[in-house]
């Protein structure tokens, strides 16, 4: 399954809420929205968290980045979410 966090955003708590309803060994990628992980967004998630449960679960698949944004920022922006992906990465 793919789990994309921040398609639930404004619906549902996607972490840790969704999180713990899904099946931990069928999930084989997930998506990371560049507005979900921007350090200024409003709707940053808390990735950090999201990436240590999956750690502790034993995830072992891809995460990708899913820029979507579409406010002529779209380059500057996905190299902006990669660098605080890096960072989260560095932290833990």
């Amino acid at each position: 399954m793919n789990w994309d966090p921040h398609n639930a955003y404004g619906k549902e708590t996607s972490y840790p809420d969704g999180y713990a309803l899904l099946p931990k060994k069928r999930i084989l990628n997930v998506q990371v929205k560049g507005k979900g992980v921007m350090p200024a967004s409003p709707e940053k998630e808390d990735w950090k968290a999201i990436m240590l449960a999956l750690d502790k679960d034993g995830y072992k698949g891809k995460i990708g980045l899913e820029t979507h944004l579409f406010d002529g920022t779209l380059i500057a922006a996905a190299h902006t979410s990669m660098e605080e992906i890096m960072r989260i990465v560095g932290e833990i």
